[in-house]
């Protein structure tokens, strides 16, 4: 995304660049009773943001799906009672996932449209969330954006063909598509190996190198689901941590996605496992975005001159940034470091909305006080297709 599109995409959210909000697709809350959000050194103008995470309404008669259905009615995270994990041997190297039968390719992943307004897809935090229904607050701004020519699907699409996303599943102890013992389904990074493309990877011919650091020092895949269940070739996991290259705001950032869910119509083969009208349901913490946003610019935007974190707290949900008017007065060339570190929309600058924007976003409460909400929802459709790991990366 380049500048231009990023201060496009700050000025929608700020409603700084004079649009009608109420012609967005996704209802505003009402504002009037949030504190001032207009940050400072922004040159006096008011930055504050809509809260697009959710409209404060309940959707009729959604489908939730097996996953959620059991749940209804009360605070699906405080009610759940995870299955006891099974034990199994864990491959002792990398190597030893080489020519697994049972690799699955993410092939797709697509924030799903809402309906009137509303979120279709993929999970009910309950009374741990800002409002009642499904909960996407990433749906909810992609709709939003997508109204006015930016599209965080496309950014996953690209993502995806590029491979800078390469996530595989390795279905540990699988016994066909009815498997009443459960099996553990790992979470992994690879990379296209040699000639490997797209095209052929998303058609299931695909041969991968895994990525090292997927894995424990003793070979067990640092994220994974234990137990998942295999019904009827009806796959789900979770919830469980994975690890996801997401877009926000300014480019993909590797985010840990907790409280993950998945779900998926198997397809399973000797030579791999293929998926359709699968699911991804999860939030990820406003403080790992800052976190990531912060390793950005310590270790590439020295210019910005920050002291300490560049992004901080106090605490209280609230974040700040250390803007500057002009980044590239101090030298700052890469457009990445001019987007982050600069106030001035019209400039491509973002800091003091980022700032904003994200807490906005939150909708999801993770420490059970009711008073914040410190993570923002996702939702995700996904498709896999079978795969080959030959190898590992470097």
């Amino acid at each position: 995304m380049n500048l231009r599109s990023i201060a496009v995409v700050a000025c929608i959210l700020a409603a700084a660049c004079g649009n009608d909000t109420s012609k967005n697709t996704v209802p505003v809350a009402d504002m009037s009773s949030a504190p001032d959000s207009t940050a400072p050194d922004a040159g006096g103008r008011d930055v504050s943001m809509p809260d697009v995470s959710k409209p404060d309404m309940r959707p009729p008669n959604l489908d939730m799906g097996p996953d959620v259905a059991a749940d209804i009615g009360g605070d699906m995270i405080d009610m759940e009672v995870p299955e006891p994990p099974i034990e199994i041997t864990w491959p002792t190297d990398a190597t030893d996932y080489a020519n697994s039968a049972n690799i699955t390719y993410i092939s797709s992943l697509v924030f799903p449209p809402l309906v009137d307004g509303m979120a279709t897809c993929c999970f009910d935090y309950g009374a741990r969330s800002k409002a009642p229904g499904l909960d996407n607050s990433f749906a909810n701004l992609n709709q939003t954006l997508t109204g006015f020519g930016v599209n965080l699907n496309d950014i996953l699409a690209d993502s995806l063909t590029t491979g800078s996303l390469v996530a595989l599943l390795d279905h540990r102890e699988l016994d066909g598509p009815d498997d009443p013992n459960g099996f553990v389904l790992a979470w992994l990074r690879g990379e296209f190996e040699g000639g490997t493309t797209y095209a052929q990877a998303a058609a299931g011919t695909g041969t991968f190198l895994l990525d090292p650091d997927s894995l424990e020092p003793s070979g067990e895949a640092k994220l994974f689901f234990n137990p998942a269940s295999m019904s009827t070739s009806q796959m789900a996991a979770g919830p469980a941590a994975l690890s996801l290259l997401l877009p926000v705001l300014l480019s993909s950032l590797e985010l840990r996605v907790e409280g993950a869910r998945m779900s998926g119509d198997a397809a399973i083969g000797v030579d791999g496992v293929s998926y359709q009208n699968g699911t991804i349901a999860g939030y990820v913490a406003v403080r790992e975005v800052f976190d990531n946003l912060n390793a950005i610019v310590d270790q590439q935007c020295s210019c910005l001159g920050a002291v300490g974190d560049f992004f901080t707290t106090p605490g209280n949900g609230t974040w700040s940034g250390q803007c500057v008017m002009d980044p590239e007065a101090l030298g700052c060339t890469e457009e990445l470091c001019i987007a982050l570190g600069g106030n001035q929309l019209d400039n491509g600058g973002v800091c003091a909305i980022a700032s904003t924007l994200l807490p906005q976003l939150a909708d999801i409460d993770t420490d059970g006080d009711r008073a914040t909400y410190e993570a923002i929802s996702l939702g995700l459709q996904w498709e896999g297709a079978k795969g080959t790991i030959v190898g590992v990366g470097n």
